[in-house]
């Protein structure tokens, strides 16, 4: 009799041991499938969600390790700095040019060839006008060129206007300022940025002849049947 009960005590307890074995085993496979008591678990659940901010974190630097892109410049505004912007000037790119206007549309165009620019120079009298271009930049990066009239060459009195403007391009080389037209005052006035302490970041095209050649692709001038010269000369 004693040794019937201790052969089922033994045989119960094996059975026990089978089970809980064999609901481990169940509980490990749920986990390995994303599954907790046939519920997903917090794990998969992220995987498959798409707006799941935790699935989506990058590296600080994963824009630096995206090797081989680079910033092309393929669009240079001619214009001057607006109202309520701070810029910059590059201490050395620059140079003088030959512009004529489009009054009607208010676009300047770049007139190419030392001989060409004399000839409507004479036959278009006041209408070409010597400009220094600045390349300058925004705090957000944006590139231009900045056009400034150059003194009269004739001894006349220059405008406040212009040198106004001239002396704020200058004084930008080392420091972030705005400018501001003022009416009453008949000329620019400027403010400066001194807490602005950052330094400029300047495009990698930095030829001018190639600056020249973003800027004006679409507005060059080499002979006198473009429409704009056809039209002031009465073509």
């Amino acid at each position: 009799m004693v040794r019937r009960a201790m052969a089922r005590r033994a045989k119960k307890l094996k059975a026990a041991e089978q089970k809980a074995a064999l609901k481990a085993s169940k509980h490990g496979n749920g986990k390995a499938n994303g599954k907790s008591n046939g519920k997903a678990t917090p794990e998969a659940a992220a995987a498959t969600d798409p707006f799941d901010t935790s699935s989506l974190c990058l590296p600080q630097d994963f824009e630096a390790a995206a090797g081989g892109v680079k910033k092309v410049l393929n669009t240079l505004p001619v214009r001057k700095p607006g109202r309520q912007e701070f810029v910059r000037v590059h201490p050395e790119i620059r140079g003088i040019v030959a512009l004529i206007e489009d009054r009607a549309d208010r676009v300047e165009y770049f007139l190419s060839g030392k001989d060409f620019i004399r000839a409507v120079n004479e036959a278009l009298p006041g209408e070409v006008i010597s400009k220094c271009l600045f390349l300058a930049v925004t705090r957000q990066g944006t590139a231009f060129l900045w056009p400034v009239r150059l003194p009269p060459s004739d001894g006349k009195a220059e405008s406040d206007w212009t040198r106004s403007l001239r002396e704020a391009a200058h004084m930008a080389v080392d420091t972030w300022l705005r400018v501001a037209s003022n009416r009453s005052l008949g000329a620019y006035e400027t403010f400066t940025a001194p807490k602005i302490t950052t330094e400029p970041t300047w495009p990698d095209l930095s030829e001018w002849k190639e600056l020249l050649r973003v800027a004006f692709r679409s507005r060059l001038i080499t002979d006198f049947a473009h429409p704009l010269i056809r039209n002031l000369t009465g073509e």
